[in-house]
């Protein structure tokens, strides 16, 4: 599982990553455990520091997909930390779901102004 934790006061964004048990019986401490994405010896770390705001996250299991809705006069983006994404999402203000079309390849943004993609 993959968590994105927020920080709009200090405008930072960080991925971790959990491992979930399968569990038949009680929920315990060892059900979900973070899993061990360590750049320092012994010490657990997120997966990804992503260094500015972001408040939507998809992947596919090879490309992670970031987004941000519209910030004062920063139109609302999604970028990748792999590929460039040909979207302008100069009209909406918020992204609402960042979506890979499994047929074609190509990716689907929702937002307030409507459905938008790189095909």
């Amino acid at each position: 599982m993959y968590v994105l934790t927020a920080d709009l006061g200090n405008n930072r964004s960080r991925l971790s990553r959990f491992a979930i048990k399968d569990v038949s019986g009680s929920i315990d401490a060892t059900t979900m455990q973070l899993l061990s994405d360590v750049y320092q010896e012994d010490v657990p770390q997120y997966f990804l520091n992503l260094g500015n705001l972001v408040q939507r996250f998809y992947t596919d299991g090879a490309l992670v997909l970031l987004g941000m809705n519209k910030n004062l006069s920063v139109n609302p983006m999604v970028y990748s930390t792999r590929a460039s994404i040909p979207i302008d999402l100069a009209q909406a203000c918020n992204i609402v779901r960042i979506h890979k079309n499994s047929a074609s390849g190509s990716r689907l943004v929702v937002t307030d102004a409507g459905i938008f993609t790189d095909e």
